[in-house]
């Protein structure tokens, strides 16, 4: 697999990172909720999507979008 190999990552950890990727420019730039990110991002709830960025980045989206 072409992408495997050039990024080392599966096409559904490739697809995951990008979906965090533009999840966290828009908890930081954007007033968008957590809902309308989850909806906008195709997660199939807003749990799953909260689940998926605490394990990956430590911290609930609230918690990131917080100002340090």
């Amino acid at each position: 697999d072409l992408l495997k190999y050039e990024t080392g990552q599966t096409i559904n950890e490739y697809v995951e990172a990008q979906r965090m990727k533009i999840a966290k420019r828009w908890l930081v730039e954007t007033d968008k909720t957590v809902l309308e990110i989850a909806n906008t991002l195709s997660f199939s709830s807003p749990e799953c999507f909260s689940r998926l960025f605490r394990k990956l980045t430590g911290l609930n989206p609230s918690e990131y979008r917080m100002p340090n």
